[in-house]
């Protein structure tokens, strides 16, 4: 299947009609319904519903829109790699970040690598660490720094960064905020808003050996950002990290440790069997340099 023919696909799927997309493509109507009816035949299924004025697409033409547009990007991308392989470094590197003190840790540490290559863009995407996988395994960032535990079997993947301590974060009218520590006994009766990561939350609580069925749960998210309203609006907590609410201070908001001590490292990742960019190795190779 040629990738001109899934530009003509996906540029029917933007406009949502065939004569408007053959005017944007410079074919003629007849060419392009031919095309679509020949990708059609190949694929084995309908992909469009067609209408008189509009055309929309059935499931399979969402399942493959969605696979045509990944195609399209990494072709683009490899194809800027190959240009960008002998020359002066320049381009985009796309960088996953939690939550966490490791964004402050990344931009300090790579103040002399942008002084060496002013001309490498570096785009930050922001999430939890399944925002991040799902990001890196679509070959949307090229790396990501998660925080432990990482589910890392089909990533490489390296200790890097400053550790992060475990607790809660309350607003500091609450009666929790008066204690230099907490145990489980605190959060139980308590309402309490959890991330949605399970992998994390479960090993968190776990270690403390805290009843699950026992807590309170009234909400979850996927970014402490997401929390801060529950937090202010219902009294309620969260379990987070100390980064968490380190890199974006709150005046009405504390962060306390567990009485049992917690800790998580860092843990840089990249897609395994995946070839980085050459800007993307540079980078790699300096981090690893700093450790």
């Amino acid at each position: 299947m040629e990738t001109r023919v899934l530009k003509y696909f996906l540029t029917v799927v933007q406009t949502g009609n065939i004569s408007r997309a053959a005017e944007k493509l410079h074919i003629t109507q007849p060419t392009l319904s031919r095309q679509l009816q020949d990708l059609e035949k190949s694929m084995g299924t309908k992909l469009f519903n067609r209408g008189k004025k509009e055309i929309t697409l059935t499931n399979n033409g969402v399942m493959f829109a969605q696979s045509a547009k990944q195609i399209i990007q990494m072709i683009n991308k490899t194809r800027q790699q190959i240009n960008q392989s002998n020359i002066v470094p320049t381009g985009t590197i796309s960088i996953g970040l939690v939550e966490t003190t490791i964004s402050e840790w990344f931009f300090k540490t790579i103040k002399s690598f942008r002084a060496m290559y002013p001309q490498i863009v570096i785009n930050i995407y922001n999430g939890d660490g399944d925002d991040l996988r799902e990001k890196l395994d679509d070959n949307f960032i090229d790396l990501a720094f998660l925080i432990e535990p990482v589910e890392s079997a089909k990533y490489h993947a390296n200790e890097m960064g400053p550790l992060e301590k475990w607790g809660i974060i309350v607003k500091k009218s609450d009666i929790l905020a008066n204690k230099n520590s907490v145990n489980k006994n605190d959060l139980y009766n308590r309402p309490i808003i959890l991330s949605r990561r399970s992998i994390v939350t479960d090993s968190i609580l776990d270690s403390l050996e805290i009843n699950k069925e026992k807590l309170n749960v009234i909400g979850t998210h996927n970014l402490f950002t997401n929390a801060i309203p529950f937090i202010k609006e219902y009294n309620t907590m969260t379990i987070a990290v100390s980064g968490a609410l380190s890199i974006r201070p709150d005046s009405e908001l504390k962060f306390i440790p567990f009485e049992q001590k917690l800790e998580s490292k860092h843990i840089l990742v990249w897609r395994k069997n995946v070839a980085l960019s050459l800007h993307a190795r540079l980078l790699l190779d300096f981090l690893h340099a700093k450790k």
